[in-house]
């Protein structure tokens, strides 16, 4: 890179920089802004000093989920309503009006759960008679409602500036943020909490982190070719591709929903207490059917992300095919999927069992794993990829020409842009790797050198059929 283009590109990324970290700021100051007509007072007696200072109540406490179910859910009616299939399988300007839906389903949602957190704040009484929130109205009532639905439309706005004009997706960045948040937090409370802890506690859980990281990266950036061929070239090329993640992080939150179901019926039925032993986590039984579980749900899982049949059909409508017939090349898929989803399984497991066995055998006080970790590695890897394509590109500009919502035509693509020599970022890939199908809110956005769009769009319009190809590179 010249000396030109490296102050472009310093130029670029300082600017990234410095907006992506004031979206931040704004996002963590409201965090900090209580709820109106909230008794701090009371909650510091419900809670304790310590624990109110990580617990609080604030107006974004909604956070962005009213926006991520309502696209979830979207995306889950468009697999049976035919306009909003249509519109699913169709062109970027389809997605699009599949979000304007989402958007406008954000706003009954924040309603309802806005509903529910107030009513549960309002019920909430202490011995001497003290309430949480104290409003004596509907006005007010209306108006707590108000502000809450009024803080998820913020922060999705907030997101969307930090898509554009900083360093990544702008929901994977205030989610990482969060979690960041999060875990500086949780550790002050355990100095606070468990403080005659000796190192070698710390240590434990910082050489397992380690290793728990490495082996997300490892697996996250692990990919194995398959070799295809395009009707407008004869010369085979290794361009598909399997990942070694292909059934998400969905998989470990579905079987602990399964594992405590019984549990769940039994309290409305009102004899929970008879299945109580089913949720204990120090109990062998439950975690043996976590594990279980994982293993069935995870191959589910990742066979209907990839499923075979449907991908032989949408590549042999864009040209192309495998070097075997369809039939062997289903079975093919299958039995690779079986072995590449393996590792991803075992480490899934490990995930889901682990925390419990350090707070029982090694008498860990602290709840080690979970979806945040992983999630923040994702997101850490989006960043660091972004900052080197990047500084690879000639201007150190990077200019999104399409948009993808499915991984395998994503790491497709971007494996044909870098043999063709075409530098290319997809933000948000590993986020939505992570995601699948329940990240629909998390878009694909590919990224390439401004010198370098018309030649990329020329190659999605070529070979693709102008796959997720926004407006202005369509022709």
């Amino acid at each position: 890179m010249t000396q030109t283009n490296q102050n472009r590109f310093a130029g670029h990324m300082v600017r990234s920089v410095i907006i992506t970290t004031l979206l931040i700021a704004i996002y963590r100051l409201g965090t900090l802004v209580p709820l109106p007509f909230l008794n701090e007072k009371a909650l510091i007696d419900l809670l304790g000093i310590h624990e109110f200072a990580f617990s609080r109540v604030s107006i974004f406490v909604l956070g962005i989920m009213p926006y991520a179910s309502a696209y979830v859910l979207v995306e889950i009616f468009s697999l049976f309503v035919p306009f909003l299939k249509k519109l699913r399988n169709g062109d970027y300007q389809g997605r699009r009006k599949l979000k304007r839906i989402a958007f406008g389903i954000t706003l009954p949602l924040g309603i309802l759960q806005s509903n529910g957190i107030v009513n549960w704040l309002k019920d909430i009484k202490l011995t001497n008679g003290a309430q949480i929130l104290n409003i004596e109205s509907s006005h007010e009532y209306m108006l707590l409602v108000t502000i809450l639905v009024a803080g998820v439309f913020f922060l999705v706005f907030i997101s969307e500036l930090i898509s554009k004009y900083g360093i990544g997706n702008g929901i994977s960045i205030l989610l990482f943020s969060g979690i960041c948040a999060g875990f500086f937090h949780n550790m002050r409370r355990n100095l606070v909490r468990f403080g005659n802890l000796g190192p070698g506690v710390y240590l434990l859980s910082l050489i397992i982190v380690v290793v728990i990281v490495f082996f997300i990266i490892k697996l996250l950036q692990t990919k194995t070719s398959v070799s295809i061929n395009h009707k407008l070239s004869k010369k085979p090329v290794n361009l598909f591709q399997f990942n070694t993640c292909p059934s998400g992080t969905i998989v470990i939150p579905y079987a602990l929903s399964i594992v405590i179901l019984p549990v769940t019926i039994g309290n409305v039925m009102g004899c929970g207490g008879s299945f109580t032993w089913l949720s204990n986590p120090a109990s062998f039984f439950y975690n043996a059917s976590q594990v279980i579980l994982i293993v069935a749900i995870s191959y589910l899982f990742a066979w209907l992300f990839l499923h075979p049949a449907r991908r032989l059909r949408r590549m042999r409508e864009r040209g192309w095919a495998f070097s075997i017939s369809d039939q062997d090349t289903k079975s093919y898929l299958s039995r690779k999927l079986l072995i590449y989803n393996l590792p991803w399984t075992v480490l899934l497991c490990g995930l889901a069992v682990l925390p419990h066995i350090l707070i029982v055998s090694f008498n860990v006080p602290f709840y080690i794993g979970g979806s945040s970790l992983y999630i923040a590695v994702a997101i850490g890897l989006d960043i660091l990829d972004r900052y080197n394509i990047q500084h690879q590109s000639q201007t150190g500009r990077l200019i999104k020409i399409a948009e993808f919502h499915d991984v395998y035509d994503a790491t497709m693509i971007k494996k044909h842009l870098e043999s063709k020599g075409i530098i290319s970022h997809v933000q948000g890939y590993y986020h939505r790797h992570l995601l699948y199908f329940f990240g629909p809110f998390i878009d694909m956005s590919l990224m390439v050198g401004e010198n370098d769009t018309k030649a990329a769009a020329k190659i999605l319009r070529k070979y693709y059929k102008s796959l997720g190809l926004l407006r202005p590179y369509l022709s």
